[in-house]
């Protein structure tokens, strides 16, 4: 049987460990779609079969990360996260509780224009290489042509909150040495 998430005293409280499968299994399929955005930058059209399933694994994958932070959203608020340490700025609560709105918000913007990129594309949306989705969009080169770059700004606007992120975390970890992220790390106590 494991620790509550939620204990008292001088240990840190800690998420559960369904929020924290959620966090690092999401962290790892957002962190897979950059290389294949990228490896995608390249194709143009007709696209090979190889390139057609690459972007349909892209696709997946976004899907895949949307219905996940759904659940994350869900269980979040089912089960709260543990407080920021007490003695931590008002300003730098602030600014946690900002930046991990903005996370969640791309989380969700960013695969449903994909997928709305995909559906207005004209090419079929096939989610794990065996399941078409089904466009409620007809083709519209304009609108492809939005949500491309949509997309695209976004995805680079999310690498940079990732990056504050990541870096926020190690700054608590290594120079205030305190337990904000040991709070999310696997097995860390």
């Amino acid at each position: 049987m494991s620790a509550p998430a939620h204990s008292s005293g001088t240990e840190a409280a800690r998420y559960g460990a369904v929020a924290r499968s959620l966090h690092w299994l999401v962290a790892a399929l957002v962190l897979l779609q950059f290389p294949l955005a990228i490896y995608m930058e390249n194709f143009v059209e007709p696209f090979s079969q190889a390139q057609f399933q690459a972007v349909n694994l892209h696709k997946t994958v976004g899907v895949s990360i949307l219905v996940l932070v759904l659940a994350r959203i869900a269980w979040r608020l089912a089960s709260p996260p543990p407080p920021l340490p007490a003695a931590m700025p008002r300003w730098e609560k602030a600014a946690a509780h900002a930046g991990h709105a903005a996370l969640y918000l791309l989380l969700l913007a960013q695969p449903v224009i994909g997928l709305l990129h995909g559906f207005t594309s004209g090419y079929p949306t096939v989610l794990f290489f065996a399941f078409t989705l089904p466009s409620p969009l007809a083709a519209d080169e304009q609108l492809t042509r939005l949500f491309g770059a949509l997309h695209v700004y976004l995805g680079w606007a999310f690498l940079a909150l990732i990056a504050v992120h990541v870096g926020a975390a190690l700054r608590h970890h290594f120079l205030l040495k305190d337990q904000v992220l040991s709070r999310m790390l696997p097995g860390a106590r």
